[in-house]
């Protein structure tokens, strides 16, 4: 059990390696890559904890990574900061649109925003779902005050 629950957690920080980003304990056990879905709490923290000693992984600050890659914590810091601006700058509009385009059911903030995870080149992502028959009306008001 200990050696699937090690595979578990490298395959979960090797994903969000590609990406720059490195994991808080919580957020690896939430994201666990797992098929055993009956893995304790207390069995995961202490093969955590192994994978550390055993230099597998790395820990400061309260984030898990691979040796070597200390850096990404710095970059996962920048760009939650640049999330943060993009989040405001979505809020902003996402309240002009339902305010006057009645057709929106909802709007969700997608992709690397929503992960805190944008970059400043990073567009802000909305997937928006209109009511029936009122997708091209909705669709043509979201678009005006880009413009």
């Amino acid at each position: 059990m200990e050696q699937e629950i090690k595979k578990a957690i490298i395959a979960t920080l090797a994903y969000f390696d590609i990406f720059d980003f490195p994991l808080k304990q919580e957020e690896i056990w939430q994201w666990l890559f797992s098929e055993q879905h009956q893995i304790a709490r207390e069995e995961f923290l202490v093969v955590l904890g192994i994978l550390v000693q055993e230099n597998i992984l790395t820990e400061k600050d309260g984030f898990y990574f691979f040796p070597g890659r200390e850096n990404i914590i710095s970059v996962r810091k920048q760009r939650s900061e640049i999330s943060e601006q993009k989040i405001k700058k979505a809020r902003r509009l996402i309240k002009w649109w339902l305010k006057f385009i009645p057709w929106i059911k909802a709007i969700f903030l997608v992709n690397s925003a929503s992960y805190y995870n944008a970059t400043e080149n990073s567009d802000i992502d909305l997937f928006i779902i209109a009511k029936k028959n009122r997708l091209w009306l909705a669709r043509f008001l979201s678009v005006l005050p880009l413009f």
